[in-house]
């Protein structure tokens, strides 16, 4: 819901399912319970990948390119 789908990359970075899926969403979680090397894998993408869209300094330029290109 939200702005969740453009903070995750699907299979990547974690899982996205529709709301009120609960099948599907059962299955991601199970995905990630059976695979050590799955959890560890998407954890590393996740944390580079918010490193790089959303840390302090992206946002940052960001924002300045928003304001200043205006």
């Amino acid at each position: 819901s939200g702005g969740v789908k453009y903070t995750i990359v699907d299979g990547e970075t974690g899982f996205l399912v529709f709301e009120k899926d609960i099948e599907n969403m059962v299955n991601k979680i199970k995905m990630l319970l059976d695979s050590k090397e799955l959890r560890e894998n998407m954890g590393q993408k996740a944390t580079g990948f918010i490193a790089d869209n959303f840390s302090q300094s992206t946002v940052k330029e960001k924002w300045c390119e928003v304001y200043l290109n205006l």
